[in-house]
Protein backbone atom coordinates (compact mmCIF):
# COMPACT_ATOMS: atom_id res chain seq x y z
CA UNK A 1 0.00 0.00 0.00
CA UNK A 2 1.86 3.19 -1.07
CA UNK A 3 1.65 5.47 1.23
CA UNK A 4 0.59 3.39 4.33
CA UNK A 5 1.18 1.08 6.30
CA UNK A 6 -1.45 -2.03 7.55
CA UNK A 7 -1.41 -0.93 10.87
CA UNK A 8 -1.59 2.93 9.88
CA UNK A 9 -4.76 1.64 8.04
CA UNK A 10 -6.09 -0.29 11.16
CA UNK A 11 -6.12 2.86 13.07
CA UNK A 12 -7.45 4.82 10.47
CA UNK A 13 -10.85 1.96 9.94
CA UNK A 14 -10.70 2.28 13.86
CA UNK A 15 -11.96 5.76 13.83
CA UNK A 16 -14.76 4.86 11.89
CA UNK A 17 -15.61 1.11 12.66
CA UNK A 18 -14.70 0.95 16.40
CA UNK A 19 -14.70 -2.51 17.26
CA UNK A 20 -13.19 -4.15 13.61
CA UNK A 21 -11.79 -7.38 13.47
CA UNK A 22 -8.49 -7.67 11.82
CA UNK A 23 -5.82 -10.42 11.06
CA UNK A 24 -2.41 -9.36 10.80
CA UNK A 25 0.55 -11.21 8.82
CA UNK A 26 4.24 -10.66 8.60
CA UNK A 27 7.25 -12.09 9.06
CA UNK A 28 8.17 -9.80 11.76
CA UNK A 29 6.26 -10.26 15.22
CA UNK A 30 7.99 -7.66 16.53
CA UNK A 31 6.75 -5.03 14.39
CA UNK A 32 3.36 -5.39 14.84
CA UNK A 33 3.56 -5.85 18.86
CA UNK A 34 2.51 -2.06 19.32
CA UNK A 35 -0.54 -2.44 16.73
CA UNK A 36 -2.42 -5.19 18.60
CA UNK A 37 -1.53 -3.79 21.80
CA UNK A 38 -5.06 -2.70 23.50
CA UNK A 39 -6.88 -4.03 20.11
CA UNK A 40 -9.84 -6.49 21.31
CA UNK A 41 -10.20 -7.89 18.32
CA UNK A 42 -6.90 -8.46 16.48
CA UNK A 43 -4.82 -11.54 16.27
CA UNK A 44 -1.39 -12.13 14.62
CA UNK A 45 -0.20 -14.60 11.80
CA UNK A 46 3.47 -15.25 11.41
CA UNK A 47 4.72 -16.07 8.23
CA UNK A 48 5.05 -18.72 6.45
CA UNK A 49 1.51 -20.25 7.58
CA UNK A 50 -0.40 -22.97 6.35
CA UNK A 51 -4.19 -22.81 4.42
CA UNK A 52 -5.73 -24.32 7.51
CA UNK A 53 -3.83 -21.97 10.84
CA UNK A 54 -5.64 -18.96 8.26
CA UNK A 55 -8.71 -20.60 8.40
CA UNK A 56 -8.29 -21.74 12.32
CA UNK A 57 -7.28 -18.20 13.51
CA UNK A 58 -10.20 -16.42 11.02
CA UNK A 59 -12.57 -18.90 12.26
CA UNK A 60 -11.61 -18.13 15.93
CA UNK A 61 -11.88 -14.66 15.54
CA UNK A 62 -14.80 -14.30 14.45
CA UNK A 63 -16.47 -16.89 17.04
CA UNK A 64 -15.06 -14.33 19.28
CA UNK A 65 -16.66 -11.52 17.85
CA UNK A 66 -19.90 -13.23 17.46
CA UNK A 67 -20.32 -14.10 21.04
CA UNK A 68 -18.71 -10.62 22.60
Amino acid sequence: MPGMSGPDLYAALLTRWPTLPAVFVSGNPQGIATTLEGATATRFLQKPFSPTALVNLVAELLSEVRSG
